[in-house]
């Protein structure tokens, strides 16, 4: 199991039923071929040795920046930046090819973030294993920090030292405030130094700081800010699964 953002959970429905027994012998179908379950569409697998010259020539030919994601707690607008521009390709290239479409927030901790989109559903697993084993380069910028509403990667933090993204999961901050005692502290620990910019707004306004330098950001939430807070507000277990689904229905390009 990998280690990123958060340790993903699975959860495992189970339904029973009782099947009475027939007074008669009936005639029996013949068995039908169980179809594997499809979710959005197929793409070509990709590898670390195309990945960069490959996302680099598609986010030539699809320059969008501008979505709308439509999820069951209400709509969220989001900007993606330009100057990520692997992160920004790969991300419009998987809402093309539907493939957050009925997923879920699958991770959901208040006061620091919300993770999506993935499910459990049958077939999920190998559908994901068909884009091939491939990751992202780090592309961390001085002013792409963890502000409420940013929209980010998860990764491995095993035998990864450069940061590679993963490229399938993403999260967007909810946050809470930190004072200087916290910020150095984190200078302390991982090494990385807060602009004075970044230790002004995280001293009044929420953010993740602890994120700077370790993840990569590439996105904002610039309408529907209150729908993280009401995904953020639902009932989890401890692990952070949600008890309902906040599914994510779809997420449509604007521009």
């Amino acid at each position: 199991m990998k280690k990123s953002l958060y340790l993903p959970l699975f959860l495992v429905f189970v339904f029973g039923c009782k099947q009475q027994e027939m007074p008669q012998t009936l005639p029996q179908p013949e068995p039908q071929k169980e179809e594997k379950p499809l979710f959005g569409k197929s793409a070509r697998a990709l590898n670390n040795k195309i990945v960069d010259s490959f996302l680099t020539d598609f986010g030539n030919k699809n320059p969008e920046t501008l979505l709308l994601l439509k999820t069951s707690k209400g709509n969220m607008k989001i900007r993606l930046y330009t100057d990520t521009p692997l992160h920004r390709a790969n991300f419009i290239r998987l809402v093309k090819l539907d493939f957050f479409d009925n997923t879920v927030f699958y991770r959901v901790v208040k006061g620091f973030a919300i993770q999506g989109g993935d499910t459990d559903k049958k077939g999920r697993k190998e559908y994901k294993e068909s884009f091939g084993p491939y990751s992202l380069p780090a592309e961390f910028r001085p002013s792409r920090f963890h502000k409420r509403g940013v929209l980010a990667a998860t990764r491995d933090y095993d035998d990864n030292p450069t940061k590679r993204s993963s490229p399938l999961d993403f999260y967007i901050v909810q946050g809470t405030t930190f004072a200087d005692a916290d910020l150095d502290k984190i200078e302390r620990e991982q090494h990385y130094k807060f602009s004075p910019e970044q230790r002004t707004f995280y001293k009044t306004n929420e953010g993740a700081a602890h994120l700077d330098g370790e993840h990569t950001v590439f996105g904002e939430v610039i309408e529907g800010l209150n729908v993280i807070d009401k995904i953020a507000s639902v009932k989890t277990d401890d692990g952070g699964w949600p008890y309902e689904d906040v599914t994510i229905f779809d997420i449509e390009i604007l521009k």
